[in-house]
């Protein structure tokens, strides 16, 4: 078994040592490995270097990055301003069109309160309206309050009352789908209650004072609140126009147009009329349209006298004038050589140097006499053409006056015929009453029966005047004279 020695080692066994001095011991030891393993001086010197490239790569890269973040930023930009630019440019392009407002959006944002730009009244009630789109082609019916705001032309606040159908408007409608406001479109034009409206339907315009417009299928046309075609409006009606730019929306007719209608000018050669003082240079089918309210009108021809009257045409009316019987009057002319010669024809004396006496077709015996010359009986034959008469009178010895000759063949007037009495006046244009019957403005022809009438002429400005005339005879000559 071996020996162990036990002197050496455990000498210091019976020493007492501290705890903090052994902690402190082993502290020192792991200091020491610490400083064998730090670097030498030259590695120490760099490494700080090392770190700061690092940094340096890491930050320039990051810039590089921002910029080409930033530059596709501003390209996109770039494009964002352009395309608006474009759209702007583009649309007031659109407007300069004669054509561009049909095409005009509404803003359809369901967010926010519609605007609807351009369109038609097509009905209105006390609750509701309901309006044509012309962007997008459609009915809107919307509920109508009296909070409603309604402008007019001028920005002026206009009242329910003044809307009809077929007016241009624009119309905003909130997001709860209730009116809010209607008002006259901006750049919107209008031509209120003219007359001499040219349509051309083959070339689908309207000319009025030499601007000429173009319609099409979204146009309207309404007279009384009705619709009617292009073609039914006629230069003579009273029309009020809505349009855009070159564009006619909307064309309503306030008084439309009554007609003037000839009947029997078969025999009427180089038949022309006057309305108002207006030459008529084109009579189709014996119609003239006129428009609505009095007009003056003169018939004349080579072979009637001039037939004047005056009518009063209402709205799509219509007024006859019957020209019968008118080319049938003939006229007896007549000249002598004897001064102070009275004429009789059938019977019936007419005024000293009487000239022309205006009959009805057929033959007459013509009787001429004068103081100092024989009587003489003349056949006038008016059945187709006038007659003319050239009395050359015998001159008698004595001096004396010779009566014409009683004929038995001249017959007694017959109470039930008629007569053509012709009314003048002074000044004239005067509107005449026959037997408080309008017979037209002076002067004027009329046939009536034989007997007493009473004749009235008004003139605006004067007192009317009276007359009361015997129908005895043809060719009686009516003159009323305010002057006196």
């Amino acid at each position: 078994m071996a020996n162990f020695h036990f002197e050496n080692d455990n000498k210091d066994l019976g020493e007492t040592r501290r705890i903090d001095d052994i902690n402190k011991q082993i502290q020192q030891i792991d200091n020491k490995k610490k400083k064998s393993e730090i670097p030498s001086d030259n590695n120490v010197l760099n490494k700080p270097i090392y770190k700061k490239k690092e940094d340096k790569e890491r930050i320039f890269s990051l810039s590089v990055k921002t910029a080409i973040v930033l530059i596709i930023v501003a390209f996109i930009f770039i494009i964002g301003i352009g395309f608006m630019l474009f759209s702007i440019f583009s649309e007031t392009g659109q407007r300069g069109n004669s054509n561009a407002a049909s095409s005009l959006e509404d803003d359809k944002n369901p967010t926010e309160e519609k605007q609807i730009d351009y369109a038609f009244i097509t009905s209105l009630n006390e609750n509701e309206a309901e309006f044509y789109s012309l962007s997008s082609r459609e009915n809107i019916k919307a509920p109508f309050s009296p909070s409603v705001v309604i402008t007019g032309t001028n920005g002026g606040r206009l009242s329910k009352s003044d809307l009809r159908r077929g007016q241009l408007v624009s119309v905003d409608i909130s997001k709860e789908g209730k009116i809010s406001c209607i008002r006259w479109p901006n750049d919107a034009w209008h031509i209120d209650s003219t007359t001499g409206v040219k349509v051309d339907t083959d070339a689908k315009t309207f000319t009025v004072a030499n601007e000429t417009y173009n319609y099409d299928s979204d146009s309207m046309f309404l007279y009384n609140g009705n619709d009617i075609y292009p073609r039914d409006i006629n230069e003579s009606d009273t029309v009020t126009l809505f349009g855009v730019n070159g564009k006619l929306y909307s064309a309503i007719v306030e008084h439309i147009h009554g007609n003037i209608i000839l009947k029997n000018t078969e025999n009427i050669k180089n038949l022309s009329v006057f309305v108002d003082l207006v030459h008529i240079d084109d009579i189709k089918n014996m119609t003239i349209p006129v428009s609505a309210g009095k007009h003056n009108v003169v018939i004349s021809g080579t072979n009637i006298s001039d037939f004047l009257c005056s009518v009063d045409i209402k709205d799509n009316d219509s007024v006859d004038i019957d020209l019968a019987g008118t080319a049938d009057n003939k006229r007896i002319i007549i000249s002598s050589n004897a001064k102070d010669y009275t004429v009789n024809v059938n019977g019936n004396a007419y005024a000293a140097n009487t000239s022309e006496i205006a009959v009805k077709q057929g033959i007459y015996d013509v009787t001429v006499s004068a103081p100092g010359y024989k009587s003489k009986t003349f056949k006038a034959d008016c059945t187709s053409n006038d007659a003319i008469i050239d009395a050359e009178l015998e001159n008698t010895e004595s001096g004396g006056f010779e009566a014409p000759p009683k004929s038995d063949t001249n017959p007694q007037p017959d109470q039930n015929s008629n007569e053509y009495v012709t009314i003048n006046s002074n000044p004239g244009w005067a509107r005449i009453y026959v037997d408080g019957k309008y017979i037209g403005i002076s002067p004027v022809m009329v046939s009536l029966t034989y007997g007493q009438h009473t004749v009235t002429a008004q003139l605006d400005g004067r007192d009317n005047i009276y007359q009361d005339i015997q129908v005895n005879g043809p060719d009686k000559v009516i003159n009323m004279d305010f002057d006196k």
